[in-house]
């Protein structure tokens, strides 16, 4: 998900904190166009069993088995022989993805595909959005009204309802921005894959005429409904909770959260959660246990455009088997100021601090410049000191920490951290032609807490495996597993 500052057109580089369980908010710090973090933002969590913020479905899939008959020379004279062999089962259960400046040239570090969106019931009345960003720390998918094509479509959605009632839903930020937006019901598909009838956020449509209440504006900030806010077209929240408030928000109502309006006014309600904003990839018919983000590899002076594939399922089909090379950590609470965040571990230097990745972030954020300070990382100078600086502009740092979940599963992972401010003189945002960062990082604390946030930065040259909480694990990964989701990687 991405980041709002004060002005808009400037963010690039942000960080989005983690809602806790039963919390509504992520805080996400943002960087403009000068480095420094200007605000906070709340977007939805991918790690909850019941609430995400601006943190199953069903599924299509047209995969067909074939059997060839090849026929070869024989070695004797003028006899042959006759070999079947079957050839692979064709898979389509894939979409690229791309990592470029976005729909308004002003995102770094945002990774984009995209969506078809169609009426319900329908493979005609459809739309294909593009640039709608991927985002493993966030549930559902939510698309602007002034995304290209929407507003032909939105007359043919069904309405989420509550008693009668349209039900709207307001994602808070940090920084006083929102995003406000009735809930519609679509079919909606990728690479083959039909999440059909499946619950998801317009941001902001305009034909219905209804103002956010003062609940969801108490903030001071905008609604995130352009491009330009938003820094793409919508957003695809695949993370491990298969709805975005899950529990929390179906047994009472929640405040500021989901809501039924009218005309007169806006409620606060609870909403089942068969029509909450859901995870697309839990209403596939199959390939709906989880996803594999793989990103190629960006060079340390960063690149003006990266690319990758999103893969559906996890050991599903040939192409989606767990990796015998990578290690599945179950997530598992952690305490961040009293709050309850679903995540792993990171140990560093012998102190541990919980730990999220998310490719909705643009940075590596890992702890802060004091406890780095050995390692020769420090804050950059201003404007730049939100980012982590090297001892010179060329000069990158290998920083290695042990993951580890509450099972006691462990590994070695190194991060690489290159200068920010020369990385930053190279972005699209200051003028120059760099979209793409493999080792930007910066350091957040979440009051007295450090904590590790690893962004798309973390996913370039390697795939890292999301398991949806409640979803049938792949072979090599233990059910008690997917209590609360997983990571592999």
């Amino acid at each position: 998900m991405t980041a709002s500052p004060k002005s808009a057109i400037q963010k690039a580089f942000h960080h989005r904190g983690h809602r806790g369980h039963g919390e509504q908010t992520e805080k996400k710090l943002s960087v403009n166009k000068q480095g420094s973090v200007i605000s906070t933002r709340a977007s939805r969590s991918a790690f909850l069993c019941g609430l995400c913020a601006l943190c199953g479905e069903s599924f299509l899939r047209g995969a067909a088995v074939l059997l060839g008959l090849m026929f070869m020379p024989g070695c004797g004279g003028g006899s042959s022989t006759t070999t079947t062999t079957s050839t692979p089962t064709p898979v389509a259960n894939t979409v690229s993805v791309a990592v470029n400046a976005g729909p308004a040239n002003n995102a770094v570090n945002f990774a984009y595909v995209s969506v078809q969106v169609c009426s319900p019931g329908s493979t005609t009345n459809c739309i294909t959005i593009p640039d709608v960003q991927v985002d493993t720390g966030s549930t559902g998918l939510r698309i602007l009204a002034s995304a290209p094509g929407v507003s032909s479509l939105l007359p043919s959605l069904t309405p989420v309802t509550g008693s009668g009632t349209p039900v709207y839903e307001c994602v808070q930020e940090g920084d006083g921005n929102y995003l406000w937006g009735q809930v519609e019901q679509a079919n909606v598909s990728m690479a083959g894959e039909i999440a059909a009838s499946l619950p998801i956020q317009i941001i902001s449509a305009p034909e219905t005429g209804i103002a956010p209440p003062s609940g969801c504006t108490q903030g001071g900030g905008n609604n995130l409904d352009t491009s330009t806010l938003l820094q793409a077209n919508g957003i695809l929240g695949i993370s491990t909770a298969p709805q975005d408030c899950g529990g929390p928000c179906a047994g009472t109502s929640v405040a500021n959260y989901y809501w039924l309006c009218t005309s007169s006014g806006c409620t606060n309600a609870s909403v089942p959660t068969a029509t909450q904003v859901s995870n697309p990839v839990v209403f596939f018919n199959s390939d709906n246990n989880g996803v594999m983000l793989t990103m190629n590899s960006v060079g340390a002076s960063g690149a003006a455009s990266g690319s990758g594939t999103l893969t559906f399922g996890i050991g599903t089909q040939s192409d989606n088997a767990l990796s015998s090379s990578v290690k599945a950590y179950a997530l598992s609470g952690n305490s961040i100021n009293g709050q309850l965040f679903y995540s792993i571990s990171a140990t560093y230097n012998g102190l541990t601090y919980p730990a999220l990745i998310d490719s909705g972030e643009t940075v590596l954020f890992f702890l802060d410049p004091n406890t780095l300070s050995g390692a020769g990382i420090s804050g950059c100078p201003q404007p730049n000191s939100s980012l982590y600086c090297t001892s010179s502009p060329s000069t990158v740092v290998s920083l290695p920490f042990t993951a580890k979940d509450a099972s006691g599963d462990s590994g070695t992972v190194t991060l690489s951290m290159g200068n920010g401010t020369t990385l930053w003189n190279s972005s699209v945002l200051n003028g120059g032609s760099n979209t793409a960062f493999s080792n930007l990082a910066g350091g957040y604390s979440l009051g007295v807490n450090d904590y590790v946030n690893l962004g798309l930065p973390f996913f370039y040259g390697r795939t890292v495996y999301v398991g949806i909480a409640g979803q049938v694990p792949p072979t090599g990964v233990p059910n008690a597993d997917t209590a609360l989701g997983y990571w592999a990687f």
